[in-house]
C-alpha cells in the first residue's frame, strides 16, 4: 500500500509540476503568451476538481485500490500524448483529462492508507505516501535538468506510472459486492452525494473546502510560476532554476513529516493553522530578499513550512466515518482545487499588468486566509 500508492501519487504530481518546469519551451513550441500557458495548467486543477467528486464517490463502492489503479493509466497516457502533440486544442483537453486522473488519486490513496494503518500509524502513513508531492517535484526538477535540451521526455517519462499501477494489483481489493451495498444502505448509512453534509459533517465540509481552497491556491500560483520567476525576475538559467527547485522539494520532503508529527503534539487543526501563517510569513521573505544566493537557502525554508499541505488530507480524513472517508476527504480537498485553477491565471494577469514579483505576493494572502478559516475546524 505505501510503496505503490507512493509511486502513483508521485506520478499524478509529477505531471502537474512538469508544467511549471517546462512553461517556458512549452510556451515557445505552440507560440502562447503566459495566459495561455496558465490555462494549461488551470485545466489541470479544473479536470481535478471534476476526477475528486466522481471518482471520490465511486470508490465507495467500486474500491479505492480500482480508481487509483485507473488514475495511473489516465495520467500517464495524457502526458505521453502531450509530448507527442504541439497542438494547444489538443493539449487543453489532455490536460483536463490528466487532471481528471490526478484529482481521481488523493481521495482513495488517504482512504487506503486509513484502511491498512488505522490507529496511532495513520497519521505517518498518510504522510509516508502523500511525501510524494515534494519528491514529485525535486524529481520532475531532476528531468528537467538532464532534459533540458527536449521538453518532450520530460513528459514521457510520466508512462512509468504504469508500473506502480500493475503493481497495486497484489493489494486486496475494497470493493464493495452487491450484498455489501445493500447492507450499507439498510443500516441507513448514506452513501449518497450529499452524505457529506449531513447534521454536523456540513460545517466540516464548508469550512473544509474554504482552507483547501486556499492552500490550493498557494501552492499552484507558487509551482506554476516560481520557476519563471527565477528565470525572469532573478536572471536564472534553466540549469539553475532546476537546481534551486530541487533544493526546494527537498525542504518540502521533511516538512511533510514534521507537520504531521506536529499534529499528533498538538492537534492536527492547530498544525495546519500554524503551518498555513508560517508559509506566508515565508513567501513574503522570499520574495523581498534582493539577488538571487540568499533564495537558494530560503526556498528550502518556504517549502518545508509549504509541506503543511499534508495536514488537509490528515485532518479532513480523520473527520468522516469510515464509510465515506474516501469521497469526504476527496472532495474537500480537491473542490479546493477552485483555487488552483483560478490563481495560475489569475497571478499571470496580475503579473502581466505589474510584475510576477507582484502576482506571486498574492501566495501569502492565500495563507494567511487560509490560516484563519482554519479556527472553524478546531
Amino acid at each position: 500500500v505505501l510503496v505503490t500508492c507512493f509511486l502513483l501519487y508521485l506520478f499524478g504530481n509529477y505531471s502537474s509540476f512538469i508544467m511549471g518546469l517546462t512553461m517556458i519551451p512549452v510556451r515557445e513550441a505552440m507560440d502562447l503568451d503566459a495566459a495561455a500557458g496558465g490555462m494549461l495548467s488551470s485545466l489541470l486543477m479544473f479536470g481535478a476538481v471534476i476526477g475528486c467528486v466522481f471518482a471520490g464517490r465511486l470508490a465507495s463502492t467500486w474500491g479505492s485500490r480500482n480508481v487509483v489503479i485507473a488514475s495511473g493509466f489516465v495520467v500517464g497516457a495524457c502526458c505521453v500524448a502531450c509530448a507527442l502533440t504541439t497542438n494547444y486544442a489538443l493539449w487543453l483537453v489532455l490536460r483536463f483529462v490528466t487532471g481528471v486522473g490526478y484529482g481521481a488519486q488523493l481521495g482513495p490513496v488517504v482512504k487506503l492508507a486509513a484502511d491498512h494503518w488505522a490507529g496511532k500509524n495513520q497519521g505517518t502513513a498518510t504522510a509516508a505516501i502523500l511525501c510524494s508531492f515534494p519528491i514529485a517535484g525535486l524529481s520532475a526538477a531532476f528531468a528537467t535538468k538532464m532534459f533540458a535540451a527536449d521538453y518532450r521526455i520530460v513528459w514521457a517519462l510520466t508512462a512509468l506510472a504504469a508500473i506502480p499501477a500493475l503493481l497495486l494489483l497484489f493489494v486486496p481489493s475494497d470493493k464493495l459486492s452487491a450484498a455489501e451495498v445493500k447492507a450499507q444502505e439498510a443500516s441507513g448509512k448514506n452513501l449518497g452525494f450529499g452524505s457529506i453534509f449531513e447534521g454536523n459533517l456540513k460545517w466540516v465540509t464548508v469550512f473544509a473546502i474554504i482552507v483547501s481552497f486556499m492552500n490550493m491556491a498557494g501552492v499552484w500560483a507558487l509551482g506554476t510560476w516560481l520557476p519563471s520567476w527565477l528565470m525572469t525576475e532573478r536572471g536564472l538559467s534553466t540549469d539553475l532554476m532546476a537546481n534551486f527547485s530541487m533544493v526546494n522539494y527537498v525542504g518540502g520532503f521533511f516538512g511533510y513529516f514534521f507537520w504531521s508529527w506536529l499534529g499528533k503534539k498538538i492537534g492536527n487543526p492547530k498544525s495546519l493553522i500554524a503551518g498555513y501563517f508560517a508559509t506566508a510569513a515565508a513567501m513574503v521573505l522570499y520574495i523581498s530578499m534582493p539577488g538571487t544566493e540568499i533564495l537558494f537557502y530560503l526556498g528550502p525554508v518556504l517549502y518545508f513550512c509549504q509541506a503543511v499541505n499534508v495536514m488537509c488530507s490528515i485532518t479532513f480524513a480523520e473527520a468522516f466515518p469510515r464509510h465515506i472517508r474516501a469521497y469526504g476527504a476527496g472532495t474537500c480537498f480537491n473542490v479546493g482545487r477552485i483555487g488552483s485553477i483560478i490563481s495560475p491565471y489569475t497571478t499571470a494577469i496580475v503579473g502581466a499588468a505589474f510584475g510576477l514579483t507582484a502576482g506571486l505576493a498574492m501566495v501569502p494572502v492565500f495563507y494567511a486566509v487560509g490560516g484563519a478559516f482554519g479556527f472553524g475546524l478546531k
